[in-house]
């Protein structure tokens, strides 16, 4: 049932609602830049008044012609008549008719699928929109479709999963420059280390760790030198150049 806050009529924009929750959509509504008109009738070949029609919308919200706002439970119920599970990812596609809504007694589901299959344009059900995952039921002609993920209804979850994609991007790119310098940065160091070798080394006289390829050498292939810090290193003869006697 619908909670009493839901139920009552409201006022927004000029437009009288006949529920809140009607009233919390169209709201929504504008703040995704949806241009909409309330219970507008279809037409006189079909005696009914959706609950809103959509004038306008961006295109990457997939909205259809119609959206009718009603009660989780009801969809919920829907949900379960058609054998769809609690938790399921992206679309449950089914091919249930209005006829089929209607002997299982959801009168109220049954409605705006009756205008999908007359009309032919699609009619979206919701119980509220702009949330993160929150069930919707698009229907038409030949079937319906459970979404948990519809660009409208789901707007702050698909705004927070591109928000993600683009974080992870900046951050795998950040991390490739970081990667880029830092091998700069010791391809630069191993340089002044073989430099400082060549210009100030001597043979050592233990075994030791060779700066530049980071590996143990015995003392006869190690150079050791003062490098421009005052510290003592270390850089094997592999990384002079050929020849070279320091």
């Amino acid at each position: 049932m619908w909670h009493r806050d839901e139920a009552r009529p409201t006022t927004f924009r000029g437009t009288r609602f006949r529920s809140a929750l009607e009233a919390k959509v169209a709201e929504e509504f504008d703040r995704l830049g949806i241009e909409w008109e309330y219970e507008r009738p279809v037409g006189e070949s079909i005696p009914y008044l959706p609950d809103f029609t959509i004038v306008a919308a961006p295109p990457e919200l997939e909205l259809p012609q119609w959206v009718e706002v009603k009660p989780a439970e009801l969809l919920y119920a829907v949900r379960d008549h058609v054998g769809c599970p609690e938790l399921f990812e992206g679309k449950y596609a089914s091919n249930i008719t209005a006829q089929a809504i209607r002997d299982a007694q959801l009168t109220e589901a049954w409605k705006p699928k009756r205008l999908a299959e007359v009309d032919g344009r699609g009619v979206l059900v919701v119980s509220a929109i702009n949330r993160t995952r929150t069930l919707s039921i698009a229907m038409y002609r030949d079937g319906i479709e459970l979404w948990r993920s519809h660009p409208t209804v789901n707007a702050r979850g698909v705004e927070k999963a591109r928000q993600r994609d683009e974080d992870m991007k900046r951050w795998r790119a950040e991390a490739e420059h970081r990667r880029v310098a830092r091998e700069a940065e010791q391809e630069a160091w191993r340089g002044q280390v073989v430099a400082f070798a060549r210009e100030h080394g001597k043979a050592a006289r233990f075994d030791g760790w060779c700066q530049v390829c980071q590996t143990g050498q015995p003392a006869a292939r190690l150079i050791v030198f003062m490098a421009s810090d005052n510290r003592w290193a270390a850089v094997c003869r592999d990384h002079l150049r050929t020849g070279e006697r320091v």
